[in-house]
């Protein structure tokens, strides 16, 4: 199939300078088209030509090998044949009929090594021609792609920075927790609260220093008072405990 190259004007008399130029930027861009495609039709014509060469070589090589295989085919044969005639006349000059209908039934029955051809998948490289349809598709991919990948990769580093900020968070935290134990730590060790007895068994009477810099809480004296407590005992001897000492106790430490 021939190509029509049909050029565009590259020139006028009656066009200006600038008419013209732009005529030879256009013209310039088709040389370069028609060029490529030259180019590709050499391609295509020498793929074509090596091609026919390799199916020339490969049927020579096939056509060979059938040709010596066929060969040997046919010496078996003909050995057979002979061995086969040597019996035969053997048996007639026996004069032995059924031995030689025997011999004929078998030979019928021989079957022989037959030419076989089979069908090779081979991986064979070819131009195709890429459409001006499909190198306009394959661009329009290539940005879509681009773009999901630089999507993707903001809502990564966008991941990262969250975990990251949320491990700085988490530290913070742990520091200050530390910060504040110590502090509760550093407190109790300078007020420390005592524990003396009662003349009451059933119970301990709790004795804190006098409120100075640091401050304890009406319910955890509370919490003391209770922990300090038996409760066998208390069950025991609940009704010799006097409402007084109850309120010396709690007015000490609260």
């Amino acid at each position: 199939m021939s190509i029509s190259f049909n050029p565009p004007c590259r020139w006028l008399v009656d066009n200006t300078n600038a008419e013209n130029n732009i005529r030879h930027i256009f013209f310039q861009h088709w040389e370069k088209m028609k060029d490529q495609c030259i180019a590709a039709i050499n391609q295509i014509n020498a793929w074509r030509d090596q091609t026919i060469q390799e199916i020339h070589l490969h049927v020579d090589e096939q056509t060979r090998i059938l040709a010596t295989d066929f060969e040997q085919l046919q010496l078996n044969l003909h050995e057979k044949c002979e061995e086969n005639l040597d019996t035969t006349r053997a048996y007639c000059s026996a004069q032995n009929i059924e031995l030689f209908n025997e011999l004929q039934n078998a030979c019928r029955l021989l079957e022989f090594h037959m030419i076989q051809l089979e069908t090779v998948t081979s991986t064979m490289s070819a131009y195709r021609v890429v459409t001006i349809k499909e190198q306009m598709e394959r661009k329009q991919k290539e940005k879509s792609d681009a773009s999901e990948l630089k999507i993707n990769k903001s809502e990564e580093i966008s991941i990262v920075e969250n975990i990251n900020t949320t491990l700085d968070n988490g530290r913070e935290n742990k520091d200050l927790s530390v910060q504040l134990v110590s502090s509760i730590s550093d407190e109790t060790d300078t007020n420390p609260a005592t524990m003396k007895s009662s003349n009451n068994d059933n119970y301990a009477e709790v004795v804190l220093p006098h409120p100075t810099t640091s401050t304890v809480s009406s319910l955890d004296c509370l919490s003391m008072i209770v922990e300090s407590i038996d409760p066998n005992k208390l069950v025991s001897s609940s009704n010799n405990i006097n409402g007084t000492s109850n309120n010396a106790i709690l007015n000490r430490c609260c």
